[in-house]
């Protein structure tokens, strides 16, 4: 075996310093070009051509750089991807729009979950009958911009369906991580129908599947309460018997010792509507399939004082509550009353 010495590609070897002068250049040339687009992002705010002509893309702009966008790009329709919020940029953006002559549309969504069926349905109807040119924002235009336009694609276009999902990518700010990793879960849900029919993305397809089957991943379910009481004494402890149906298409998870999986959360407010009790339940192992259900016990403590209580309960998983992706919680009130006298 040749020693360090004779190898041609030991560290004296001219061979050796070449190579490692080429690896040294690539990265270094990796890294300016990660620089040079960051910076291109923060100074220039993140634009980007979706489809020439017709669909662009930018972080939330000022009035002042809206008004120079609109104009160079003659722009119909601005869709603001967060919502409308009492905040001082949405007012402001309100007013340009309207100073400019165009359209604005305002879709609810967040990059820290999955949007809600309802706002997908509200974002294709947005692309079907806005005038174009489209321009589309977010407030950095990375995150929920890049699902926005990805949807874009695969709607209008013949890009294909990894193209249309490089929209949500490191180019445009776009990292699959923590919170943000739900718009990479998008198009996964997709993906994961298209395999279970052995069908290929088409226009028609995804339309179908992001109108009429699309749920927030397994964040759907039916509540109800079994034999709930229409009374019960104030000096005594409650528990309400839940029954929930996964109504979505995937398996919840229950797991114990930590809020990773699926629990359900409950609170109890008192006759005034302040919070009389918060708790949780569910924290054990359980796999719930598509269209089974399990029982929760959800325990209260004495209230002792008289009066209508409202319980109301959600399904909540990694911190992340069910009815934030359009499922409907449960509320029930009943009366708390005082025991009856000895004797009576």
């Amino acid at each position: 075996m040749p020693s360090d010495a004779t190898n041609p590609e030991s560290v004296g070897s001219p061979r050796g310093s070449l190579a490692r002068a080429i690896a040294l250049g690539c990265l270094l040339g990796a890294a300016a070009a990660c620089l040079g687009e960051i910076g291109r992002m923060v100074t220039d705010r993140n634009t980007h051509v979706v489809v020439p002509g017709r669909v662009y893309r930018t972080a939330q702009l000022t009035p002042a750089q809206l008004d120079q966008f609109v104009r160079g790009h003659d722009v119909r329709t601005v869709v603001n991807l967060r919502g409308r919020p009492f905040a001082d940029w949405y007012p402001a953006e309100a007013r340009a729009t309207q100073l400019l002559g165009v359209s604005q549309e305002d879709v609810t969504t967040s990059a820290n979950r999955l949007p809600s069926p309802g706002e997908v349905r509200r974002l294709i109807d947005v692309f079907d009958h806005s005038e174009h040119p489209l321009l589309i924002h977010c407030q950095q235009g990375a995150d929920r911009t890049g699902l926005a336009t990805g949807v874009y694609l695969l709607l209008y276009t013949d890009a294909t369906f990894e193209t249309a999902r490089r929209q949500c990518s490191p180019r445009y700010g776009h990292l699959p991580v923590l919170e943000a990793a739900w718009m990479d879960e998008f198009f996964d849900l997709y993906e994961r129908y298209l395999a279970d029919r052995g069908a290929s993305h088409t226009p028609a397809n995804f339309r179908h599947w992001a109108t009429e089957v699309y749920v927030a991943g397994a964040a759907q379910a039916r509540l109800e309460l079994l034999d709930p009481p229409a009374a019960h004494d104030a000096d005594r402890p409650i528990v309400f018997n839940l029954r929930a149906y996964n109504s979505s298409a995937e398996p919840w998870q229950f797991r114990s010792g930590s809020r990773a999986g699926v629990h359900a959360w409950y609170v109890v407010l008192r006759p005034d509507g302040q919070l009389a009790f918060n708790g949780w339940a569910g924290f054990f192992d359980a796999t719930v399939p598509p269209g089974g259900s399990i029982d929760l016990a959800l325990p209260a403590p004495a209230l002792n004082v008289p009066g209508r209580y409202q319980l109301y309960v959600d399904l909540s998983e990694r911190n992340l509550d069910f009815v934030k992706f359009g499922s409907e919680p449960l509320t029930y009130d009943w009366e708390a009353r005082l025991p009856a006298a000895p004797g009576k």
